[in-house]
């Protein structure tokens, strides 16, 4: 499960990899939230702020 949710967060950064830095926390974040569903994106998020 622990890879899946790397995959997720991967993907989001790399989508934002041109943002500001300022900005980026918030958009991978707001893209999560956006794009994957219930427990899973709970789980991302918790995952995102054990990596950061």
């Amino acid at each position: 499960m622990a890879e899946y949710l790397d995959e997720i967060i991967a993907d989001a950064q790399s989508r934002f990899q041109h943002s500001k830095p300022q900005k980026r926390p918030q958009l991978v974040r707001a893209w999560i939230s956006n794009n994957v569903r219930g427990a899973t994106a709970r789980a991302a998020m918790l995952r995102l702020d054990a990596i950061s």
